[in-house]
């Protein structure tokens, strides 16, 4: 098993990018793998990404030098051990909002000593190189996500959990429950003082700190007060804007 990247990038203090696939199909996730972005994000909790769907999805990205990155439908240990299973190197965790949640997700994504991941001897070990077992501790990359006031409440306790890799900020929902706009944008500074609040938060645990990033400019802004971790986008979101400024060429042309 290789070094995770997107670990490798962090200990260099360099800052990974990440992209949603959303669409659930091998076609467009081998093309997302050869577009350069650091990690993939397998979203299992809003799109029609199934287990079967992700697999595939994962064998196509294997071998490109982008990470998989599966986020899972919810704090389940066997959706969790299930993605790991098909060779996800990075599990990003919806809704986590406590100490206790904290230390079932990363349990989940982690053998024993550290965790209670079990052993599934599947045909993707094969894939990921003999020795997979002795290593995948230090490469499986648990990513908390921190989306609701609560956990925001009770981030340093929940940032404490030992084995934790990362936290992913969820700005729509973490809007929501501060009673904000989910679609506006995360720059306006009623929500920054807590996304600040979270990443001082990740800095001072030594947890790389990430955020879904709506546009570039969200993402530009994340960088520049701290994350880790930016959400570049999705590839249905890149296939519309694609689209959408291929059809406004033509019919300039057309003059339509």
């Amino acid at each position: 098993m290789q070094e995770n990247r997107v670990k490798a990038l962090w200990r260099g203090g360099g800052v990974a990018v990440m992209c949603g696939c959303s669409i659930g199909n091998t076609y467009a996730s081998e093309i997302m793998a050869h577009a350069g972005f650091d990690a993939l994000m397998l979203d299992q909790q809003h799109s029609p990404v199934d287990w079967a769907a992700m697999t595939g999805m994962i064998q196509t990205i294997a071998g490109t030098g982008t990470e998989p990155f599966v986020r899972v439908p919810w704090n389940t240990p066997s959706d969790i051990m299930r993605a790991l299973d098909a060779g996800a190197t990075g599990i990003i965790c919806p809704m986590i909002n406590s100490r206790a949640e904290c230390e079932a997700f990363v349990g989940a994504c982690l053998y024993a000593p550290e965790g209670y991941r079990s052993y599934g001897a599947l045909a993707r070990y094969t894939n990921m190189a003999a020795g997979y077992v002795a290593k995948a501790n230090a490469n499986v990359l648990p990513i908390a996500m921190i989306e609701t006031r609560e956990a925001v409440e009770r981030i340093d306790d929940i940032l404490s959990v030992p084995g934790l890799a990362g936290l992913f900020i969820g700005p729509s929902d973490l809007s929501i429950t501060m009673g904000l706009d989910p679609a506006a944008d995360f720059s306006r500074p009623d929500l920054l003082p807590a996304i600040d609040a979270v990443f001082a938060a990740g800095k001072r645990h030594g947890v790389a700190n990430g955020i879904s990033s709506p546009t570039l400019n969200d993402a530009r802004i994340a960088i520049a007060r701290g994350a880790d971790l930016v959400w570049a986008g999705s590839d249905a979101g890149h296939m519309r804007a694609g689209a959408r400024a291929a059809m406004a060429e033509m019919r300039a042309h057309l003059k339509r």
